[in-house]
């Protein structure tokens, strides 16, 4: 009776295990899809199509520029007398600036992708829609080991980081493809 009983504590120990290991592995998977898919859609065509790499950088640097000009007077027409010294306040204090100027810096990193994507989307879309499908297959699995990998080292990122982890993991595993 004891040996069932130690066998069946043993069983449950490891689902225990296995199911925090898959729930961190579908999480990580879900959070590098997206990732995964922009990058993909971009390198793809990059390495595929190469005239569409100046209309990436083309597309890319002007909605980051348009973006950045967005937030940028945003930003100054909340900061009451803006001078060096209280942009570094705002970010000591922790204030709603502080966040502006982070979320200004998402968005801005959103708009470049959003302009490369654009960019492809109109100049091959053929094989935009082939490199956001292998690159959702690529951002997954990066996504998974990734995740696991930093849970196992103790380390917690905010999801855009995650995400802006994975998606330069995806544009490396493509080149390096692409290379060989």
């Amino acid at each position: 009776m004891i040996g069932f009983l130690m066998q069946t504590m043993g069983q449950v120990f490891v689902a225990g295990i296995m199911l925090r290991l898959v729930d961190d592995l579908g999480r990580g998977a879900l959070e590098g899809l997206a990732a995964g898919a922009a990058v993909g859609a971009v390198v793809w065509c990059m390495n595929r199509a190469p005239d569409t790499m100046g209309r990436v950088l083309f597309f890319g640097i002007i909605a980051t520029l348009l973006m950045a000009l967005f937030w940028l007077l945003r930003i100054l027409g909340t900061l009451p007398g803006v001078s060096m010294l209280t942009l570094m306040d705002a970010f000591q204090s922790g204030s709603a600036q502080t966040q502006m100027i982070l979320d200004a810096g998402r968005w801005i990193g959103i708009a470049g992708l959003g302009g490369a994507l654009v960019a492809v989307l109109f100049s091959v879309p053929g094989e935009a829609i082939k490199g956001a499908i292998i690159g959702l297959f690529v951002g997954a699995l990066l996504g998974a080991v990734l995740s696991v990998v930093l849970k196992e080292l103790g380390v917690a990122l905010n999801p855009i980081f995650f995400q802006l982890i994975v998606g330069l993991l995806t544009w490396a595993v493509f080149t390096s493809l692409a290379a060989g």
